[in-house]
């Protein structure tokens, strides 16, 4: 059961940015950063766009099972037809989790490989966990920029993970897919993935190493990527 929002544009209504989450979770795990975190932004910003009229269609996504594997966002994007233009899609999902620590933060194996600049910024910061990925396919270029340029102006860091241009659905690629943005790439469109990196940073992810508790989450932190991402969106709307 997906619970959608959505806002005509006034010019280009047949022209959508999406802002989305899903606000399932696995049994016996209470969830706080995944992904209450991402339904929580996602609410806010619906908040802030709903007090200012664009030119282009807004839509706030609450997509239901993408823990049995994306099933709520792939039957939204089945249900688009040609005449949908979907402009891009901000799609959170773990976004609260923070560490200072030096070692507090590891990457998929070979990443280093694809993305040696990411890898040098990520290295040079004795692998603290305190940044948002920006995860985009080639399509969403410009919207991870203008993320990562928001991000920049709320003192927010960030590393813009660019997937190769035909490469995004390729499985080499699947733990960069994890999430309801992955269902997006699939159909061609333009997608963005706001994460804190989940298991690669932290313990508590599907309460595997601890509860996935509130007390947990860096509230400031999460505003901060809030922001980022409103502003982001509000650009695409066409602000």
């Amino acid at each position: 059961t997906n619970v959608i929002g959505r806002r005509l544009g006034t010019t280009a209504p047949e022209q959508t940015v999406v802002v989305g989450a899903h606000y399932d979770h696995i049994d016996d795990c209470r969830g706080a950063d995944d992904n209450a975190s991402g339904v929580a932004a996602t609410l806010e910003i619906a908040r802030l766009l709903a007090q200012v009229d664009f030119a282009r269609t807004t839509v706030v996504a609450f997509w239901d099972e993408e823990e049995l594997g994306l099933i709520g966002s792939e039957a939204f994007v089945g249900d688009l037809t040609a005449a949908d233009e979907v402009i891009v899609d901000f799609t959170f999902d773990t976004i609260g989790f923070r560490s200072s620590e030096p070692d507090s933060q590891s990457v998929p194996t070979g990443f280093s490989g694809v993305f040696p600049d990411v890898y040098a910024q990520v290295e040079a910061n004795d692998f603290r966990g305190d940044f948002v990925a920006v995860i985009a396919n080639a399509a969403a270029h410009d919207h991870a920029v203008a993320l990562a340029s928001g991000a920049d102006r709320v003192d927010l860091p960030s590393a813009l993970i660019e997937i190769p241009d035909g490469a995004e659905n390729s499985a080499a690629f699947d733990d960069l897919r994890r999430s309801d943005h992955a269902s997006f790439w699939e159909a061609g469109y333009p997608g963005v993935f706001l994460t804190d990196t989940a298991n690669f940073r932290n313990e508590h992810y599907h309460c595997i190493g601890g509860p996935d508790e509130v007390a947990d989450i860096d509230v400031d932190f999460a505003v901060g990527i809030t922001k980022a991402t409103l502003e982001a969106s509000a650009v695409a709307l066409g602000m």
